[in-house]
């Protein structure tokens, strides 16, 4: 009996395969088969005009107003949902929603716009104008010269040392400088900035709205009697049709194209010329919500002052943020003795609200001025329109602080953000 050990070939296995030749010194290694190249997908591009949150990592849109895009956190994220609760007779809400409309086609979005009780097309040429930079910042510079050249003219009738104290106390930085035009302005950036300045006494020229008129979606619910499931059914045809949910796949002739960013701008939903039920609303919120939430794009939705008024605390539950104005010319809730007082009221034009704001892969809102306490949400917040723009700042009485500080109103002591 043999005492070798020898492996043992399964019955399957043929005898060619089975005998194999041994590999003589000689012979050469086998070599493996090359290994394929690693292969490194590109960054993905933000889109233009978007940029990154460092508070959660999110993708963020302006409104257009800054003091809107820091109560926000930035700007509004893709994939939200902002409502803005008209108040009675005043047209601010609508402001607020050109001024969105006007910051997408700036940056090149989308923009979907959406009304039953005006022509969508109006709204936008509507929106406010963009303001150059370049103009922007020689009009600052040349006003603050002027402002400073005239102080001190006014100022050389004194007599003595005062004179010369005042002088260096108004425009001592303004003594040596050359005169505005003699000055090379740096050339302007071509790329627009993330919120840009806007002009409410300016409006959109021809130029601008031709040149948008492939990105600008509008749809007229005038004359729908269901408008609501029209303006879903428009929304989701866009949102597939151009590519902006988070699952369409680039186009195999532009693999490496940027993608684009959608806007949606509803207007004045619920108002009387919207014929729907008490539920209709909050589902098409829901569904738009959920369309958001797999899609590059984010709404912007103002809400009729006659919307019943108990409907309003589901609404708030079923968007992301939410905020609501009151002007001073209109409001029933702030007393007249306060309302008609411009001591009180000084150059604000009304109160803001905020109900709801989103806390998204946080848990605290992700404006940091809210979370360190800078902006307190609970106070009252004021919003005014004034200098060719809107902007919010928080609500404070005038203090007596003697003479000097008469007349200055409420705004001496107001807190931008």
């Amino acid at each position: 009996m043999s005492s070798s050990f020898r492996r043992a070939v399964p019955a399957h296995v043929t005898s060619s395969n089975a005998s194999t030749k041994p590999v003589s010194a000689s012979s050469p290694a086998p070599t493996a088969p090359p290994a394929a190249a690693a292969t490194t997908a590109p960054r993905p591009a933000l889109p233009p005009g978007v940029k990154l949150s460092p508070h959660n990592a999110l993708a963020l849109l302006s409104t257009g107003v800054g003091s809107l895009d820091d109560l926000l956190g930035g700007g509004l994220p893709l994939g939200t949902l902002l409502v803005i609760e008209e108040d009675r007779a005043t047209g601010y809400a609508q402001l607020l929603l050109q001024y969105f409309i006007a910051q997408g086609i700036q940056h090149g979005h989308h923009v979907l716009v959406a009304s039953a009780d005006e022509d969508p097309s109006s709204l936008v040429a509507g929106a406010p104008a963009p303001v150059d930079p370049a103009t922007a910042s020689r009009t600052r510079k040349g006003a603050a010269f002027e402002a400073a050249r005239a102080a001190a003219s006014v100022k050389e009738g004194s007599s003595g040392a005062a004179a010369g104290e005042e002088r260096m106390k108004i425009a001592w930085r303004y003594q040596n400088l050359p005169k505005i035009e003699s000055r090379a302005e740096p050339p302007a950036s071509t790329a627009a900035a993330y919120c840009g300045t806007l002009d409410i006494t300016k409006k959109l020229s021809y130029a601008d709205l031709a040149a948008a008129a492939e990105i600008v979606h509008l749809v007229d619910l005038r004359d729908t009697p269901t408008p609501l499931a029209d303006l879903y059914r428009s929304i989701v045809e866009t949102v597939e049709s151009h590519g902006f949910l988070a699952t369409a796949t680039p186009a195999p002739s532009a693999p490496n194209q940027r993608r684009q960013a959608l806007r949606i701008a509803v207007h004045a939903v619920c108002s009387p010329l919207w014929p729907v039920s008490h539920t209709d609303h909050l589902r098409f919120l829901h569904q738009l919500k959920g369309l958001l939430r797999r899609s590059f794009a984010s709404a912007v939705v103002t809400w009729s002052y006659t919307a019943p008024a108990a409907t309003r605390p589901a609404v708030r539950a079923q968007c992301d943020f939410a905020i609501a104005l009151d002007a001073f010319a209109s409001s029933e809730r702030i007393p007249a003795s306060l309302r008609d007082n411009p001591g009180v009221t000084g150059e604000y034009t009304g109160l803001l609200a905020v109900h709801r704001l989103a806390r998204l892969n946080a848990l605290v809102p992700a404006s940091a001025k809210v979370t360190s306490g800078a902006i307190s949400i609970d106070r009252s917040l004021a919003f005014q329109v004034r200098r060719k723009r809107f902007s919010i700042e928080t609500w404070h009485l005038p203090p007596e602080l003697g003479d000097e500080s008469k007349g200055t109103g409420g705004a001496a002591c107001a807190s931008a953000f």
